[in-house]
């Protein structure tokens, strides 16, 4: 995770609202590719299952940067 995804990640994990906007979606899609070297994959947005395992693994790697 680089210096601004950090930011990024820190500015949206205290965001408040109940929903993604498209932009935030994106972002997270690609978050995931650049921490974990993976392709970049943008997929159906109802697969809600996929999108929360992205957040919970940013989420991990950006708890051990602030430890």
């Amino acid at each position: 995770m680089n210096k601004d995804d950090f930011e990024w990640w820190t500015n949206f994990r205290e965001s408040k609202h109940a929903y993604l906007v498209h932009d935030e979606y994106l972002t997270v899609c690609e978050i995931y590719a650049r921490t974990f070297d993976r392709k970049l994959q943008y997929f159906c947005k109802g697969c809600g299952g996929q999108f929360q395992k992205y957040i919970d693994e940013i989420n991990v790697e950006y708890q051990k940067l602030i430890e």
